[in-house]
């Protein structure tokens, strides 16, 4: 590909990361008045992967896609099993079939396009393989759950902390802690995506790993 047209490309899909981000920020802060909603880890991601590609840093945007990408695989899932059959697979507390609003029922809609649109935008821009986007999600990672335990409000339910009740009809892993349980399995889906994206030839530049 042309270096012209990936730089066009990536303008393109950048906009459009912009346009769901303004819708999101606009539906939280002008109508439902629900500022601490942008801070669920994938409308933080929007944000960070807008900001990723129009400073041209692969780095941030792909540090988000570790941390949204299996989320994001098991809510599909969820959502077409769901709608199809009637009921979760996988015990999600889909906000999609929940509210009846139109406009939240599109916000929910990002699920569909957020991680697969950010791989699209790693393909043109040829990342080298690095770890330091896989320690930012890391970082990210505790960060908001230190921010979920002890600053936000507990009934908000912000990236399903401080408890379960917020995303799922019924709590996961009962067998362990909540919450230890919370930093476990988000981790295995960190290193999950880092590794099945390791493994896609055609993102990755040709240059020696570092």
């Amino acid at each position: 590909m042309e270096e012209r047209d990936r730089e066009t490309y990536l303008y393109v899909v950048g906009f459009v990361f912009a346009l769901i981000y303004f819708y999101v920020f606009s539906l939280f802060i002008f109508i439902d008045d629900y500022a601490v909603g942008l801070t669920w880890m994938c409308y933080l991601g929007i944000l960070l992967i807008t900001i990723g590609i129009f400073l041209k840093n692969s780095d941030i945007v792909l540090s988000q896609v570790y941390l949204l990408l299996i989320p994001d695989l098991l809510w599909l899932i969820d959502f077409f099993y769901t709608l199809i059959f009637g009921h979760s697979l996988l015990g999600f507390d889909n906000f999609f079939f929940r509210t009846p609003y139109l406009e939240r029922k599109i916000l929910s809609l990002q699920h569909l396009v957020t991680p697969y649109l950010a791989i699209f935008s790693l393909y043109l821009f040829k990342p080298k393989k690095k770890l330091r986007p896989l320690l930012f999600s890391f970082l990210e990672l505790i960060v908001m759950f230190l921010l979920g335990i002890f600053v936000f409000p507990a009934s908000e339910g912000i990236n399903c902390l401080p408890d379960y009740n917020s995303c799922f009809f019924n709590r996961p892993l009962a067998f362990l802690n909540y919450q230890f349980g919370w930093i476990l399995v988000e981790s295995f889906f960190i290193l999950t995506a880092f590794f099945i994206l390791r493994k896609l030839k055609f993102l990755w530049s040709n240059e020696k790993e570092k």
